[in-house]
């Protein structure tokens, strides 16, 4: 059952071996964050309802809620991802932890 839709851009000038990895060996992330580790992250979540193609793809009902993660990181400065991820809502929970600066 899916779980999420992903679509990733990754800064080929920054980036540039990002495509030839075997991504069943390790995660996109993974070899993001050895190659060039991000020094800011921002994540943006919205609610909405997907288009029919979403849906087809989430083999969810037409209308039924999803949230949208879009996260962008940097490296000092310099984009280096911007992400989309789409979650069925019923299917998704959204948390965090953090510690505050003392």
């Amino acid at each position: 059952m899916p779980l999420q839709l992903e679509e990733r851009w990754v800064s080929p000038t920054l980036v540039p071996h990002f495509l030839t990895q075997d991504f069943a060996r390790i995660t996109p992330t993974d070899y993001l964050k050895a190659t060039l580790p991000a020094t800011e992250v921002e994540h943006v979540v919205e609610a909405v309802r997907p288009d029919p193609e979403i849906c087809r793809l989430l083999q969810i009902d037409p209308g039924a809620p999803c949230l949208i993660l879009r996260r962008t990181t940097w490296n000092h400065g310099r984009p280096v991802t911007h992400a989309t991820l789409v979650h069925p809502g019923e299917r998704f929970r959204l948390s965090g932890r953090f510690r505050p600066e003392t």
